[in-house]
């Protein structure tokens, strides 16, 4: 009996790519350390927007060639990461960008572009090329960015909501899930 080989489903092969992107994220810490640790960093910030460019492969907004450019913090109030905006390219053309709130109370992706570089400053309207920035980038939340630190000079105060709640302890899962998966070496 003569056996032949199927060719590889894409979806297979975008789960294949998360995973190991997943995988290369430190896990050092100790489950209890992890446990109370529950936050939104960097390794996080690419690995939710890494799988959110491969979950929207098959949409046709990206594709398996794109790659990571360049990671932005965008920084709040306390001058600490309140985003993180993952910026990609395809083969040295911009790909787009997703950012990443680190806000567990709120969505956590709460941008994208699969095609652009650019964000709008809305304080003075102005576009700002990702690709080149060289100062710092504040972020308030959902399209509140500028290169002005005015846009987050003071702290909201915010009620926190049962479906807030409900939205902390899925963002809470959903990250703990991401930082149990790790290489042993």
């Amino acid at each position: 009996m003569k056996m032949t080989r199927k060719p590889i489903n894409r979806r297979l092969c975008s789960l294949w790519l998360a995973l190991m992107i997943l995988a290369a994220l430190p896990g050092n810490a100790s489950a209890q350390e992890k446990a109370r640790d529950i936050s939104v960093d960097e390794h996080v910030a690419i690995a939710l927007a890494t799988l959110f460019v491969q979950a929207n492969v098959d949409t046709g907004l990206w594709n398996m060639d794109v790659q990571i450019n360049k990671v932005v913090p965008m920084l709040g109030h306390d001058d600490l990461p309140a985003a993180y905006c993952v910026i990609y390219a395809n083969h040295g053309k911009p790909a787009g960008y997703v950012v990443v709130s680190t806000d567990l109370y709120d969505q956590l992706i709460v941008e994208y572009s699969p095609d652009s570089w650019y964000i709008v400053d809305s304080i003075s309207g102005m576009g700002i090329d990702l690709d080149k920035l060289d100062q710092p980038i504040y972020y308030s939340g959902l399209l509140q960015y500028s290169l002005d630190k005015e846009i987050v000079a003071e702290k909201q105060e915010i009620e926190i909501t049962e479906e807030m709640q409900k939205t902390r302890l899925h963002n809470e899962e959903l990250i703990r899930g991401i930082m149990l998966i790790h290489v042993q070496v």
